[in-house]
C-alpha cells in the first residue's frame, strides 16, 4: 500500500511496514534514482527542496512517486524539509544546484535502505529543535551517524537497533563506502558526490 515517506520513516519500528523482500527495496531505490534522472535529463531542471509528505512509496513492490504540487519557498521554512537540504544551502553559501540534488538523492537512498536519516544521531537528537533556524544550525554542522572517524553523532543500539543491524549486515560494501564518502567528505566537498547513474550502478 502506498504511503507517505514521512510517515514510513518516522513511525515506530514495530509499526513500520518492511519492504517485502530485497527486490522491493532495490526497486524503491532505483525508482527514486529514476525520478531524479527524469528531471535532470529534462534540460537544466533541478528537483530542488523536497517534502517527504509528497513522496509516496509502496514497500510491497518498491514503487516510488511524487505527488503534484508543493511550495518550494515554504519548504525552506519547514523543519523536516530542512533536514533534507545540503549544508551549502543551509549555510546560504550557494543557490540550489545539481550538486545539491546529488546530496539529497543520497539522503533519500540512505533513508530507504536503513530507515534512518544519515545525520539523526545522538548528538543531534538530544537537542530539541524548536524552529527552522535551530534546524539549519544543527544540520549544517553535524557528523554522519556511521562516520568511521568520529562517533560523536553515532547511534545507540537501545534506541536504533534496526539501522545499526542493517548497516552491520549489509553486504554491499561499495554502496556503504559511497554513503560514507558522500556524508563525510562530501558534506563540504561537492566534487565527491555521486551522480544519478553512479548510484544506479552501485545498487543494480
Amino acid at each position: 500500500m502506498k504511503q507517505e515517506l514521512y510517515h514510513w520513516l518516522y513511525q515506530m519500528d514495530l509499526h513500520r511496514e518492511r519492504f517485502s523482500d530485497d527486490d522491493a527495496l532495490k526497486s524503491a531505490m532505483l525508482n527514486t534514482i529514476k525520478f531524479y534522472e527524469m528531471v535532470h535529463n529534462n534540460g537544466a531542471h533541478l528537483v530542488g527542496p523536497i517534502n517527504l509528505h509528497e513522496l509516496l512509496i509502496d514497500p510491497e513492490n518498491g514503487s516510488f512517486e511524487v505527488k503534484a504540487g508543493g511550495n518550494r519557498d515554504a519548504l525552506m521554512q519547514d523543519v523536516d524539509s530542512v533536514k533534507f537540504m545540503p549544508p551549502e544551502i543551509l549555510n546560504m553559501k550557494s543557490r540550489w544546484s545539481m550538486d545539491a540534488d546529488k546530496f539529497v538523492l543520497a539522503e533519500l537512498l540512505f533513508v530507504l535502505r536503513y530507515c534512518k536519516h544519515p545525520y539523526d544521531g545522538r548528538r543531534v537528537l538530544e537537542q530539541p529543535i524548536t524552529d527552522v533556524n535551530m534546524a539549519r544550525q544543527l544540520y549544517s554542522n553535524c557528523r554522519f551517524v556511521f562516520d568511521p572517524e568520529d562517533s560523536e553523532n553515532g547511534l545507540d543500539y537501545y534506541a536504533d537497533p534496526e539501522p545499526m543491524d542493517t548497516w552491520r549486515h549489509d553486504e554491499n560494501s561499495q554502496l556503504k563506502d559511497a554513503f560514507v564518502q558522500v556524508f563525510t567528505q562530501g558534506f563540504t566537498d561537492i566534487s565527491v558526490r555521486f551522480s544519478d547513474n553512479a548510484w544506479k550502478q552501485l545498487i543494480q
